[in-house]
């Protein structure tokens, strides 16, 4: 996948799924 769909795929998964719980571990990973 190319950025935009990950950040699609990303957005729609947190979105749908409401897993914002999730969030930290997925912005640790593309952040640092």
């Amino acid at each position: 996948m190319n950025n935009k769909e990950i950040i699609k795929y990303f957005y729609e998964v947190v979105v749908s799924e409401n897993l914002l719980n999730e969030l930290p571990q997925y912005i640790s990973k593309d952040c640092v």
